[in-house]
């Protein structure tokens, strides 16, 4: 069942990528931000990665992305002081940034 889960959040990765606001955006977004969460790894890698592209997003506003930003990292801390979820932490960034450059998000 998690190919499924992860191919749905690969193809939600590019309307991310490409959308503007409206009012299935905070349905989307909620979902994956649940998705970080999730105890197989490579649906809470894939999630992360839909969720970067969600932020680079040039249509949307620093505003509109603040509280988003906000809120994801809230959900990462969640998991960092999590003693469970730590080893899962390190490897979902490994996965989910894997061959990535990484480049300053400028926000406010």
């Amino acid at each position: 069942m998690w190919p499924c889960r992860q191919t749905a959040l690969l193809v939600l990765k590019y309307y991310f990528a490409s959308c503007s606001i409206n009012e299935e955006l905070p349905k989307l977004y909620d979902h994956a931000v649940k998705l970080v969460r999730d105890s197989v790894d490579e649906i809470a890698a894939v999630a992360v990665v839909a969720l970067h592209s969600l932020l680079k997003n040039p249509a949307l506003s620093d505003e509109v992305k603040r509280p988003m930003v906000d809120k994801v990292m809230s959900n990462v801390w969640t998991l960092m002081n999590d003693h469970e979820k730590q080893k899962q932490v390190g490897r979902l960034f490994k996965h989910a940034y894997s061959g990535i450059s990484w480049k300053r998000i400028r926000l406010r």
